[in-house]
């Protein structure tokens, strides 16, 4: 699954803007993982670049999205 440059701004602005909405924050975050996570495949050239790659590059590029994902976790830490 590749989100491009589109895509991101829209799942970090729900996890920003709607913290307390668990659901729509779970499912951000679970984009997030299949997004980011490399899918195995046989076919194709060992060449080609991976969406997950891609993926992982777009979100690396910015500190605050970084930051933003670790304040999720100390965030959840606390409410434990």
């Amino acid at each position: 699954m590749l989100i491009r440059k589109t895509g991101f701004p829209i799942l970090l602005n729900v996890l920003k803007e709607d913290r307390e909405d668990v659901e729509l924050v779970r499912g951000a975050l679970e984009t997030f993982v299949s997004a980011l996570t490399p899918i195995e495949t046989s076919q194709g050239p060992k060449t080609e670049v991976q969406p997950a790659s891609l993926n992982s590059d777009l979100l690396s590029r910015e500190t605050e999205n970084i930051s933003l994902l670790l304040s999720l976790l100390v965030s959840a830490h606390l409410m434990l």
